[in-house]
């Protein structure tokens, strides 16, 4: 008897395992042609509502199938879409390679000279920024992290920051013969050590005020990435200041004279901005979209009283009008080392 059920299961095994391989070899055979007709679908698709149609019928045997996302992702990008079609696909499709954009602007105005320590603060800074980058970025084999370090205007540095510029960025995506943390080695580190040092010993030999309102006007957008079917961006934008701000050819200056008594009442920020409003006091919105751009301020401190939360008004309500995805402002209250934690979680999340 126990003979018969042995025979009797080997012959049951023997069957499922022949319909197993038959029903592999199917799908090996007819997988391919479902693949090559949902491809040619999307080449003859004239829009990216029937774009979809095709995904949403074959996402689940094909999802995954980079041919077929290329397929998709080569159609839309032919249409020539807007930024908010773009935006519209990219809510239904597979997230794309995300990397990170970081953009650093130092603020090298007479605050450099005028507060004790600012220059060796800056630097503290900024090597911490480098740090956090190197951190992230080395994580991944391979990427298109960036991190580049820019100033307001080419007044900035006695009119000489060409001179080290290129050597003040490093973009992960012209080194696919390394992997990050080959090219991330000691030698870059250092390079970009001391070319902020070149940099601070330039500016020192003649301050000028710091442009933010040109540069966000005329020069951020050239920095900023925006993301594609193929690629993701994540762009964060580091400005290193005490906060105030001055342009004489738009008349803007960031007035403070007046204010304390009024700020003292206040709250809330949506309080503070009113009285800013009510003074005429707000900035124009620089021509520039920052719904795609993380923002962080530090190093506002006030040179009196109640400044800083005037400062801070400032800079959140001029953000807010350029549409910034997020706003996050650091005042230079605490010890650097507790600043720095903060400027490496902003870059890191």
């Amino acid at each position: 008897m126990n003979v018969k059920r042995k025979s009797k299961r080997r012959r049951s095994f023997l069957i499922f395992t022949i319909l197993l391989l038959i029903a592999g070899f199917i799908y090996v055979v007819s997988n391919p042609s479902i693949k090559n007709a949902a491809i040619e679908e999307i080449n003859y698709c004239q829009s990216k509502a029937e774009i979809k149609a095709v995904w949403n019928s074959h996402k689940t045997e094909l999802g995954t199938d980079e041919d077929f996302l290329t397929a998709i992702r080569d159609r839309l990008t032919s249409f020539d879409l807007s930024d908010t079609a773009i935006s519209e696909c990219q809510s239904w499709l597979p997230k794309a390679p995300s990397h990170l954009n970081l953009i650093i602007v130092p603020d090298l105005s007479d605050r450099i000279i005028k507060y004790p320590d600012q220059i060796e603060n800056d630097r503290e800074i900024l090597q911490s920024i480098w740090k956090s980058f190197e951190t992230f970025a080395a994580k991944k084999p391979h990427s298109k992290d960036q991190i580049c370090l820019t100033v307001t205007d080419q007044n900035q540095a006695n009119k000489r920051f060409d001179e080290i510029a290129d050597a003040l960025i490093t973009d992960l995506s012209l080194t696919e013969e390394k992997t990050n943390r080959e090219y991330l080695n000691n030698y870059r580190r250092y390079k970009f050590y001391g070319k902020v040092d070149e940099l601070y010993a330039m500016a020192k030999e003649h301050p000028t005020d710091a442009d933010f309102f040109s540069f966000f006007e005329k020069d951020l957008n050239s920095y900023i990435k925006k993301s594609t079917f193929f690629e993701g961006y994540t762009n964060k934008l580091i400005i290193i200041t005490d906060g105030y701000i001055t342009n004489n050819e738009w008349g803007i200056k960031t007035e403070t004279a007046g204010l304390e008594a009024e700020f003292k009442q206040t709250s809330t920020l949506n309080e503070r901005i009113d009285i800013l409003k009510k003074h005429k006091l707000n900035f124009p919105p620089a021509n520039i979209d920052l719904s795609e751009t993380e923002v962080l301020i530090y190093g506002i401190k006030g040179t009196k009283g109640f400044h800083e939360p005037i400062l801070d008004t400032y800079w959140k309500d001029w953000l807010i009008r350029m549409n910034a995805k997020d706003i996050e402002i650091i005042r230079e209250n605490f010890a650097v080392k507790e600043n720095c934690k903060i400027i490496d979680e902003f870059i890191k999340r």
